[in-house]
């Protein structure tokens, strides 16, 4: 569903997911989204980091390997500031034209 909503990529897992390992997993990957790599390589990553991290029993597949990405895994694209600046100087804009509008309909 999320596929033909037009999410481009999607972060899922397998079978009910272990609380510790679960949480270890996506927060690493979430880490490693925060560089500018792709979302594949992020996966991977954190999986890595918590086999490193991890117990002979936690280091068992059923632990870390249900999360797979389904979709596009190239990398998030990073807000630059003067897009950020841009954005904000146009709800400015948008908002102080609106408030000509109210104000011209009431007089």
């Amino acid at each position: 569903g999320f596929t033909y909503a037009g999410v481009p990529s999607i972060l899922m897992s397998l079978w009910k997911v272990d609380d510790r390992s679960g949480t270890d997993l996506v927060s690493g990957f979430y880490e490693s989204l925060s560089g500018e790599i792709n979302k594949a390589l992020a996966l991977q990553t954190a999986k890595l980091q918590y086999l490193n991290n991890s117990d002979q029993l936690h280091a068992h597949p059923y632990f870390w390997s249900q999360f797979v990405l389904v979709g596009d895994p190239s990398p998030l694209k990073s807000v630059t500031t003067w897009q950020l600046w841009l954005t904000v100087t146009a709800l400015i804009l948008l908002s102080g034209l609106a408030l000509v509008r109210v104000r011209a309909k009431r007089a």
